[in-house]
């Protein structure tokens, strides 16, 4: 989710990614629900399995429409955003999500999601979100975030992190240039599509290809310059991984993530 409360690009007339992932969004009752089908293009490089960035993706657009619902017209800001596989979801399945708020505190608001693949429960995750602190900044009236999700709008034609511009620059470092396809309406880079950089940083410090099971993003401060640079530590299944903006050298997300067993 962006720090102004709209997963879009800032600029109508350039498409963004989060376009082109499919992600059609409902509002059930108190819940909102996410219907998306995994392409090819959606794997992670060498596998059959959906990359992690992707449920990281659609787990952040959909729970932060949840805290745009819930703090209108005062602006949510992302602090942590994780999701957990039970096990690799591979090939083409539909892919649903099931969203709800878990507490709504003054402070922080506790999001949750259900990840279903083919109809059986895969995975879930979580989101910690709070009210922007800069006053000059508030959401529009209206349903206008999620109308945007009601229909779906593209397919994913490239593998995503070319897609994006995220390349590898070596063991278990990689960039993201931060393009008008990636920024929000802040002028920084989407929240969701960082998971991308780190996610490639992780899978580069292996020498096989291979998947995430886990990962968990905690955002410190946004990516305004760029390109977004992430270092991984990976020891045995698990990595740590740092990302900065370039441009500043500040430090922007700390990560965790796990791999799919060998």
């Amino acid at each position: 989710m962006t720090v102004n409360g709209t997963p879009e690009s800032s600029d109508d007339r350039v498409v963004s990614p989060l376009a082109e992932l499919g992600l059609v969004i409902d509002e059930v009752d108190d819940e909102l629900h996410g219907r998306a089908d995994v392409v090819a293009n959606m794997w992670a490089p060498g596998t059959e399995s959906l990359r992690a960035s992707i449920l990281v993706t659609w787990a952040d657009t959909i729970l932060g429409l949840l805290a745009v619902r819930a703090l209108a017209p005062r602006v949510p800001v992302t602090l942590e955003l994780d999701i957990h596989l039970f096990e690799s979801i591979c090939g083409t399945p539909t892919i649903e999500l099931i969203a709800r708020v878990t507490k709504l505190g003054s402070t922080v608001q506790v999001v949750s999601v259900d990840i279903r693949s083919n109809g059986e429960r895969a995975g879930f995750g979580h989101s910690l979100f709070m009210a922007s602190p800069d006053p000059r900044v508030s959401m529009p009236p209206g349903n206008w975030a999620l109308e945007r999700f009601a229909s779906r709008r593209g397919v994913l034609t490239r593998p995503l992190a070319e897609r994006v511009g995220c390349v590898r620059t070596g063991p278990g470092t990689a960039e993201l240039p931060l393009g008008p396809s990636l920024l929000n309406q802040s002028k920084s880079m989407n929240g969701g599509l960082l998971a991308v950089v780190v996610e490639e940083a992780a899978l580069s410090a292996r020498n096989i290809p291979t998947s995430l099971m886990s990962l968990q993003m905690r955002y410190l401060r946004p990516v305004r310059s760029g390109p977004a640079v992430a270092r991984a530590d990976v020891q045995g299944d698990l990595g740590e991984i740092e990302v900065t903006d370039a441009a500043t050298g500040t430090l922007a997300v700390v990560a965790t993530a796990r791999f799919a067993p060998r």
